[in-house]
């Protein structure tokens, strides 16, 4: 096989975009079957996308593959193993799939048909060398088994691979591994000799089973692994030189020359062959359009998918878990509902989020634990057009600087226990204090911490054109602080009415301010104090200053220590008053 081809118009873009390359894979959200690792955001990935339809309306190869967000389009990755040299057939994998469209509309009976629409990629066949098939030699008289003999052979086979992506199906790992193992079930039942040879030769009967719907249906891209997607080709590390060569005289077979290349062109894309309906049919009117359409394929096809409500699992009661089931969705730490399990959420710091790492491309109604100050928060993702979403939105237009434009939100994240309030909330818009200007890809995030609201950016980016240094440096995040304005009370309590349940302590608050015997010293520096003439205006601004000051720190221990909150005090002098707009 010859050397990858990196000239299509996707590796062109790639090599001009350093910032999309990553060397972590916590960051990681496509992989490059020629090598690398590379972290996209929402806007780099529609123009990656774009020219990867390019790419194959231009028969240029890509090599690319996608790995999934927290909640993604449904996906299954179907590798059979065949004695025939044709494979498995286009007609044969239908008849599959819609036994298989039938146990999905017992597995999700809330969606329509358009939900369960469903895209068929098939990859070219290839031959493959198996090892250790079991062969069993039967000696078979008048009906009854006389004899049993097992042996191991070694056939060539042929491989036949499938992907099959439902555009409008939203699932986690937890739902789509159990999705798995319920239809390995149920295939076993309806299909159960469908990779079993069987050859007569007078009394003797040789069996070969050569696979099973357990190794057919590959789990490993809910755990693990992404998907190739579709139109790009198979890579893999040349056989001749290992990418050990280290002469200036490139490796014949993939041209490696100790920093380039060292990956051979294996073929084999992953092209659209049919979309089936939620009955099982062929819709072929569909499956034309997708074939010859590669940016509709490209889009239809992605598992990546944003702002999206998760579809909810029933369990058939035919459906038993198994051990291995339970402990794949131990490894994950999740439920079927995506909340992470009890012993996820004991962890002060390994696998719960941290703040600056928190992933918001959870689903609507989607919860999120995210570890704040070595204290775990419980978040729930909610709409924008939730009133707490447009309360929240309108307080930052009215009170924070934000360029020329106004800040619009794209996803928003509340605390679920209304005594602990918080908000995270990433911004459409990528107007950054720091620079002064919008980032180009670096998004920016509002959080409430009970009391302010401060915007943060995670850009580690160092340059002239930063005011305070890098955004996560000290000194930036500094000035974020500073630069942050505190919430109402009015405010907060729309957003967290269960905050208002303190009815004992305001009417302490609401009672007579008892009057105290002074002495006569006392008095007169209460006189001096309280006497608006004898104070010098400036000092008294200051003093006014300070009292406010010390009142927001009092509301800020307050809900550290989950202390009832109180109304704030307005302080001016001769009186103390309660300001319902504060």
């Amino acid at each position: 096989m010859p050397g990858v081809d990196r000239s299509s118009s996707f590796m062109r873009w790639l090599y001009s975009q350093p910032d999309v390359k990553t060397r972590t894979q916590k960051d990681c959200t496509h992989l490059l079957l020629c090598g690398g690792m590379l972290h996209m955001n929402k806007e780099q990935e529609e123009n990656a996308y774009q020219l990867l339809a390019d790419d194959i309306e231009n028969n240029k190869p890509n090599y690319l593959v996608e790995k999934r967000t927290p909640v993604f389009r449904f996906c299954q990755d179907y590798d059979f193993v065949s004695i025939s040299p044709h494979g498995i057939s286009k007609e044969q994998f239908l008849m599959y799939l819609k036994f298989v469209q039938k146990v999905m509309r017992e597995l999700f009976p809330e969606l329509d048909d358009e939900e369960l629409k469903v895209i068929v990629l098939r990859a070219e066949n290839k031959k493959k060398r198996v090892d250790d098939l079991h062969v069993q030699r039967k000696t078979v008289v008048n009906g009854v088994v006389t004899s049993v003999k097992t042996d191991l052979a070694t056939k060539m086979m042929t491989k036949s691979g499938f992907h099959t992506v439902w555009p409008k199906l939203f699932v986690n790992r937890a739902t789509a591994i159990r999705v798995r193992f319920a239809l390995c079930q149920a295939l076993r039942q309806q299909f159960p000799d469908f990779a079993l040879q069987r050859t007569s030769m007078g009394d003797d009967v040789e069996e070969i089973q050569f696979d099973t719907w357990t190794s057919v249906l590959d789990y490993s891209i809910y755990i693990d692994n992404g998907l190739r997607m579709v139109g790009s080709n198979k890579a893999e590390k040349c056989t001749r030189c290992n990418q050990k060569n280290t002469s200036k005289t490139p490796c014949e077979l993939c041209f490696f020359d100790g920093q380039n290349r060292g990956y051979t062109e294996q073929g084999r894309p992953y092209i659209v062959m049919a979309c089936v309906e939620a009955n099982g049919s062929e819709n072929e009117n569909i499956s034309r359009m997708l074939f010859h359409n590669a940016r509709e394929a490209v889009r239809q096809t992605s598992l990546r998918v944003y702002d999206v409500t998760l579809a909810q699992l029933t369990k058939p009661s035919w459906f038993t878990d198994t051990d291995e089931m339970n402990a794949l969705l131990d490894k994950i730490g999740e439920n079927s509902t995506g909340v992470p399990t009890k012993k996820r959420k004991r962890t002060a710091d390994g696998n719960a989020n941290s703040l600056n790492s928190t992933d918001f491309s959870a689903a609507i109604g989607e919860k999120r634990t995210i570890n704040i100050g070595n204290r775990l928060y419980e978040f729930e993702v909610i709409s924008l057009q939730d009133n707490r979403a447009v309360i929240f939105e309108r307080f930052i237009n009215s009170r924070m600087q934000h360029g020329k434009n106004n800040i619009t939100l794209r996803k928003i994240m509340i605390s679920t226990d209304s005594s602990k309030p918080y908000i995270l909330a990433v911004s459409a818009t990528k107007w950054c204090l720091n620079v002064a200007r919008e980032h180009n890809g670096q998004d920016i995030f509002y959080i409430y911490n009970g009391r302010t609201v401060e915007q943060r950016c995670w850009s580690m980016k160092d340059g002239n054109d930063r005011l305070h240094g890098p955004c996560t440096g000290k000194a930036a995040i500094r000035f974020f602080h500073e630069n942050g304005v505190c919430m109402p009370t009015q405010k907060r309590n729309e957003i967290f009415p269960a905050v208002l349940d303190v009815q004992d302590d305001n009417d302490r608050l609401q009672s007579p301010v008892p009057q105290l015997e002074l002495t006569a010293d006392q008095r007169e520096i209460s006189t001096r104090v309280t006497a608006p003439n004898n104070v010098h205006p400036e000092a008294s601004s200051k003093i006014i200053q300070y009292m406010s000051r010390l009142n927001d720190y009092r509301r800020e221990l307050e809900l550290r220590l989950h202390l009832p909150v109180r109304k704030h005090i307005h302080y001016s002098f001769g009186r103390l008053d309660e300001d319902a707009n504060e």
